[in-house]
């Protein structure tokens, strides 16, 4: 295999911005008020020819939804209903208020878009189980276009052919023997956890533990992706991204916030405006170091297969058996180019560490407020562990994943209350029909469609008690009565999660260590912290822990 460095023409698009790029506050608010009144002015002109244009039938071009209520908009059209979503601390609970009121649907305007937003089971079932491309798009949505400058082409955005092709390769990465492969990693990294939170609360004090989660999944996800440990590499790398990382979700929230700077014109004046571009440039790079380690990696394979040593191969990860293939391999096999592997590592690194170190965040505060569910998960663990058929060396193998049955449950419980992809949006390129309140009701082509799982979760049709904690819920005789679309924390469809089994593997396996190896207990109660919908759901302040070593 020939080896070569990342050329400059393949990762120009990656360079760190240099310089400022604005003229001040004030030429920013005067040319944003300016824009605003041009945008209105358009927006008129532009709704008056909608108006007018006839669809091939002869019917209006959005009929039917019409019939659909929703919040009143706001008289400058391009905000619409979006200033209904401020401020970001009140979204959700605003959500579960508009439900009672509008009932399984709603409709929204604003950023001169129309949207359904879908509070039901049934009426999400219409929209996910398309298998329509023209159904599964992601394409002229400013909430993701604004991650196009990180995330490119890759799979959470791509569409079309093009994201089927990339999804048939890295499903590869998530079939069972892979899953299997992985497992000795995921104990690896549980126990550098554990270490790392022995040495944390050694003053026996209350903190957060927020930022050696975010750590150890994502140093986990890296080393799937590539087959590089970082821990052994430069640990700090690791924590320097998750800053970049927090940086870059902070620039987002602030474009969501001010709808007008979702317009690249103006988010350029922005004072955040480099601070974004710089998080993004640092992140870009920590995915080309990776891809350079990994060519590298192999130029030592090659040279190893010659008869020569390299201790740097040897000891670079992968499994003792020789088992391990990285995903990287899959891509570079597929003949993906350099940028468009950087876009997938961007994706995967977010999608594969942010969503599961959530989840785990949210789980461990169930468990600390719930010291009766923990004690079950605790036994549990420990007869999975003090059982020789289900572990080797005292760490736990793939089947015995299995046994942990109530920690699942716990798992999936925290899931609903907490679901850390809140919402799923889609554009449609084709129209659509759904069925809303006995109406057949047809849902125009260019209509967006956001789903809403937080509020589809804590719906009293489909669960008793929907604001309780209770890990039964997901007993297999419980999850068989609900809509099979009542829970979506992974979403569901041809778009959903290709890594929805490993994050389960990884969150099981992160769990079993920490409550083998400590009693979890929290000063704080749900109550003290607000939830966000800060692109994954996030407390807006970590939760504040006690762990105290089992004897």
């Amino acid at each position: 295999m020939e080896v070569t460095q990342i050329s400059n023409r393949s990762t120009e698009n990656f360079s760190i911005p240099k310089g400022e790029t604005g003229y001040g506050r004030i030429f920013f608010y005067a040319g944003t008020l300016l824009v605003l009144l041009l945008v209105r002015f358009l927006s008129t002109v532009i709704s008056q020819k909608q108006k007018r244009r006839k669809s091939e039938d002869g019917k209006e071009a959005a009929v039917g939804l019409e019939v659909i209520r929703g919040p009143k908009p706001f008289f400058i059209k391009f905000i619409g209903s979006a200033y209904h979503l401020l401020p970001l601390q009140e979204t959700l609970n605003k959500t579960l208020k508009w439900h009672k009121l509008y009932g399984s649907c709603m409709k929204a305007i604003g950023v001169n878009h129309t949207a359904l937003v879908v509070f039901s089971a049934e009426i999400a079932q219409s929209f996910l189980k398309s298998g329509d491309l023209g159904h599964l798009s992601k394409d002229k949505m400013p909430f993701y276009d604004i991650m196009r400058p990180f995330l490119g082409n890759g799979l959470l955005i791509s569409e079309g052919t093009y994201w089927q092709t990339r999804r048939k390769v890295l499903m590869g990465s998530m079939n069972f023997q892979r899953l299997r492969s992985y497992t000795k990693l995921l104990n690896k990294h549980s126990k550098r956890f554990v270490n790392a939170l022995e040495k944390l609360f050694v003053d026996k004090g209350v903190h957060p533990i927020n930022v050696e989660i975010n750590s150890s999944f994502l140093a986990i996800i890296t080393e799937i992706l590539t087959g590089v440990d970082m821990d052994e590499k430069d640990h700090n790398e690791v924590a320097e991204y998750h800053h970049h990382f927090q940086t870059w979700k902070d620039c987002l929230i602030s474009r969501i916030e001010k709808p007008w700077c979702l317009l690249d014109s103006i988010w350029r004046w922005h004072p955040k405006y480099r601070a974004h571009n710089i998080a993004v440039a640092k992140m870009n790079l920590f995915a080309i170091r990776r891809l350079e380690d990994y060519k590298l990696k192999k130029e030592n394979s090659l040279k190893v297969g010659e008869g020569l040593t390299s201790e740097s191969y040897l000891n670079s990860g992968f499994e003792e058996d020789g088992n391990f293939r990285s995903t990287l391999d899959d891509l570079v096999d597929a003949g993906v180019s350099d940028v468009e592997i950087i876009h997938e590592i961007n994706t995967l690194l977010f999608g594969g560490h942010e969503t599961t170190a959530t989840t785990i965040h949210f789980y461990f505060f169930m468990m600390a407020l719930h010291p009766d569910f923990q004690e079950i998960c605790r036994k549990e663990i420990d007869e999975v562990f003090e059982n020789s058929a289900h572990t080797e060396n005292e760490t736990l193998t793939f089947d015995s994943l299995a046994n942990l049955k109530y920690v699942e449950r716990c798992l999936l419980e925290t899931m609903r209350l907490y679901p850390s992809s809140f919402g799923y949006m889609r554009y449609l390129k084709k129209s659509l029909n759904i069925d809303y309140e006995g109406k057949n009701v047809e849902v125009p082509a260019g209509t967006d469609i956001v789903l809403v799982p937080w509020v589809i979760h804590r719906s009293p049709q489909y669960y008793q008690k929907p604001e309780e904690f209770d890990p039964d819920r997901f007993l297999p005789d419980q999850s068989a009565k609900r809509h099979p679309y009542s829970y979506l924390p992974f979403s569901a469809g041809p778009r959903n999660c290709i890594g929805q089994k490993f994050g389960m593997n990884e969150m099981k396996t992160v769990a079993a260590y920490v409550l083998r190896n400590f009693e979890l207990s929290t000063t704080d109660k749900v109550e003290d912290v607000t939830l966000l919908p800060s692109i994954t759901l996030t407390p807006e302040r970590d939760y504040n822990f006690i762990l105290k070593r089992r004897l």
